[in-house]
């Protein structure tokens, strides 16, 4: 089988109600040089049956891991080691893309500013309140300049990077249960030569709120551990957290 340019990993469990919607936003890709990659957590609700039946739309470019995990972030490595693209981008499983989402980071790296080699690919997207109402999220390219930035660049369900350096740099570390993304991206970041970004202001994802990482004071405390366990200085870290706890308290 030829190399796919783009890794679609989806992590899932007990996801019926949202999985449909997700695929079918793959599915419906101008860009169809894909494969599929799904981690299910063993799910007894019906999410396997689903996924079943995009078997046959996606001609083969799918491939379901169905067993007992250790969490999102446990799922995560499992589909990245699966991965055959040469692009990786994780998608919730209640998360979907926008129609010509791949074509468009596509057009990202394969046009590179002065010939330079691009390593990920950082773009908008669309963030979905429980009550269906979204407003458009725009990456921060300033936040590169930062070794210990208050956010990633980009959300991490718009961020597509190249599969052989998120593996390289050891994937997600398990132990940061919410906040191993960007754990995962300030190690990318320090590792060897900087990574070569290229942004997009063209939304290519809907990300929904009120997954596991909405828990806003643990993920604050996450994040303030994340940034010590890579080199921050602790004052730095405590400022950034209580910054964090305070605007946890005003999204009450």
């Amino acid at each position: 089988m030829s190399t796919p340019l783009f890794s679609i990993v989806i992590p899932c469990r007990n996801a019926a109600a949202t999985i449909r919607r997700a695929l079918e936003s793959c599915v419906a890709q101008s860009c169809d040089d894909y494969e599929l990659v799904i981690v299910d957590g063993a799910s007894t609700d019906g999410t396997t049956e689903i996924i079943g039946e995009f078997q046959d739309a996606t001609g083969g470019r799918l491939r379901l891991i169905s067993e007992p995990d250790d969490g999102i972030y446990d799922a995560m490595n499992k589909g990245l080691a699966a991965a055959r693209g040469e692009w990786v981008a994780f998608l919730g499983a209640d998360d979907w893309y926008e129609p010509g989402a791949l074509a468009t980071v596509r057009d990202c790296f394969s046009a590179p500013a002065e010939g330079s080699r691009v390593d990920c690919v950082g773009g908008a997207m669309w963030v979905v309140e429980p009550d269906g109402h979204r407003d458009v999220r725009l990456p921060h390219p300033g936040l590169l300049r930062r070794r210990f930035p208050k956010a990633m660049p980009a959300g991490h369900q718009a961020w597509f990077a190249r599969s052989e350096l998120l593996r390289r740099v050891g994937g997600f570390n398990t132990d940061f249960r919410l906040a191993a993304d960007y754990e995962l991206y300030l190690r990318v970041q320090a590792s060897g030569s900087a990574p070569v970004w290229v942004f997009t202001d063209t939304p290519i994802v809907n990300f929904t709120l009120g997954g596991a990482s909405w828990a806003l004071r643990a993920c604050a405390r996450d994040y303030r551990a994340a940034k010590l366990a890579n080199g921050d200085r602790a004052f730095h870290a405590d400022v950034v957290y209580v910054r964090n706890l305070i605007l946890a308290r005003l999204a009450r």
